[in-house]
């Protein structure tokens, strides 16, 4: 089973300014842009939910308002580590 690894913004600059596996890169890049345009989150999550798509893995978050529509339209799986918060009925 090969491992996949998740970089920080700091390694990515590092990665991308080096060239290593340029392709791969290319691929994490391009979709964490399509996500990112498309639904409302943040960079970070863009990237994460780009390695867990394209390494066939589990995004692991809590932020069900950002993300309970990218798990409705995208091929993703996600792990929930909390419920969602109940809407109180007044708000």
């Amino acid at each position: 089973m090969n491992k996949v690894f998740v970089f920080d913004a700091c390694s990515l600059i590092a990665l991308l300014s080096i060239k290593i596996n340029a392709e791969i890169t290319d691929e994490i890049l391009i979709k964490a842009g399509r996500l990112k345009s498309l639904y409302k989150m943040s960079l970070a999550d863009s990237i994460g939910l780009a390695e867990a798509i394209i390494h066939n893995g589990y995004f692991v978050t809590a932020d069900h308002h950002e993300l309970e529509i990218v798990e409705e339209k995208e091929k993703i799986n996600i792990i929930w580590i909390r419920e969602r918060k109940k809407r109180n009925a007044n708000s």
